[in-house]
């Protein structure tokens, strides 16, 4: 007579065990790998974001210094043209011992007015 085994065999805990988290193991660790590579893109933009935002900022601030460098430069040559004036007229009568300058102090607090007004002109910093 034929036995029939119904088509099952039995196996020891360990053997069901290990087959059975083979595919677990596997569905976890693609699970893991999908989830790293999403964190990762998502990573990868915000960096990238904030280096647009970063060279956006360090284009304006070029910007903004070559404002203040062009400005910074006007007004040194404002300064430099009522300065050098005076010390060309001195320089013409070096040969002389006395220099007669009637009302000079009038004239020269209006000349430190006006180098002061660039000198501590500190609104070109402010635009």
């Amino acid at each position: 007579m034929d036995l029939n085994d119904f088509g099952f065999s039995t196996v020891s805990e360990q053997e069901f065990t290990s087959a059975a988290k083979e595919p677990e193991d596997k569905v976890v660790t693609a699970a893991v790998e999908k989830a790293k590579a999403g964190q990762i893109k998502e990573v990868e933009g915000t960096v990238n974001k904030i280096w647009s935002l970063l060279d956006y900022h360090y284009e304006d601030i070029d910007k903004h210094k070559e404002k203040l460098n062009k400005e910074y430069e006007r007004q040194m040559k404002e300064v430099e043209n009522l300065i050098v004036p005076l010390l060309n007229n001195l320089a013409k009568s070096s040969t002389n011992e006395y220099i007669y300058w009637p009302n000079r102090r009038e004239i020269l607090e209006t000349q430190i007015e006006k180098i002061t007004a660039h000198t501590r002109d500190i609104n070109i910093f402010t635009e």
